[in-house]
């Protein structure tokens, strides 16, 4: 309308007779007050915009630092030559003890075994109770194979030989089993005290000791002591089982 005056919202200027913008609302602003209040708004965008771009410039510096000080920096930069495991080749950290690759100590010369150790089963989720895992199934077949042995040199007659000789080649297996577990363990001790077993006499107390204590609670692989002692449950049964259904067999002349 005639003689309305149009105030600045901004700096409460008189801008009817000045450069101006309206908004919405039918509010006036001087058009250098309103071009201002934008760059101001604009760079204050900008600048929020800025700090993240710093931090990065800032983590990236710290990647290089980290590159260039640590010892795993420098080995990814290839300024220092990565430890391998004397065993298996396989890349060690310089601090590292154990080799992640094949588990041998290189402090204390052995090799270590691992066993992945399966979460218990939910008994909520039905069939509870214990149960024989996936793991202990080479174990049942071995038990199961001993008891078959025994049975056939048992109820075969002279033909029982058979089962027998089989049993007498299974220990003769795990026997030798054991002997490479001694050595690739780094108990060569007992590795040697089992070979000792072939020399008549000398090396029978030796051969027991490694029998008793290495296949018992020296040797950490479970399975193959437990195939070892089936083994040779198989074995003295089933010849056992002979010599009783068929005396004559080993009846002396003389």
């Amino acid at each position: 309308m005639p003689g309305e005056q149009k105030t600045c919202v901004i700096c409460g200027a008189d801008v009817t007779d000045k450069p101006r913008i309206k908004d919405s609302k039918g509010r006036y602003a001087c058009k250098a007050c309103a071009e201002q209040k934008a760059r101001a708004a604009k760079a204050k965008q900008q600048g929020g915009a800025s700090k993240p771009a710093a931090a990065a410039a800032g983590g990236a510096g710290m990647m290089e630092q980290w590159l260039s000080e640590s010892t795993e920096g420098k080995i990814a930069l290839g300024a220092v030559e990565q430890p391998r495991c004397p065993k298996c080749e396989h890349p060690m950290m310089p601090d590292s003890v154990v080799c992640m690759g094949c588990g041998f100590n290189t402090q204390s010369g052995k090799k270590l075994h691992t066993r992945i150790q399966k979460a218990d089963k939910d008994k909520s989720a039905g069939g509870g109770g214990a149960s024989l895992g996936e793991g202990n199934t080479p174990i049942i077949i071995a038990f199961v194979a001993a008891i078959g042995l025994i049975a056939g040199a048992a109820t075969l007659g002279e033909m029982g030989v058979v089962p027998a000789a089989v049993a007498g080649l299974w220990f003769l297996g795990a026997w030798i089993m054991m002997i490479v577990a001694a050595f690739q363990d780094g108990d060569n001790k007992w590795g040697i005290f089992a070979l000792c077993g072939l020399v008549p006499c000398l090396g029978l107390p030796l051969a027991l000791a490694f029998t008793l204590y290495y296949c018992t609670v020296g040797s950490t692989r479970a399975a193959w002591k437990a195939n070892y002692w089936l083994a040779m449950l198989a074995y003295i049964g089933a010849y056992a089982a002979v010599m009783i259904n068929n005396p004559e067999m080993f009846a002396s002349d003389f």
